[in-house]
């Protein structure tokens, strides 16, 4: 549902933000 797929959003995102940090 649209539930899981906003999730998998922030978690793609949060990755994203971690690999500009590193």
């Amino acid at each position: 549902g649209k539930q899981a797929t906003i999730c998998r959003n922030n978690r793609k995102q949060k990755l994203v933000a971690l690999n500009m940090l590193d």
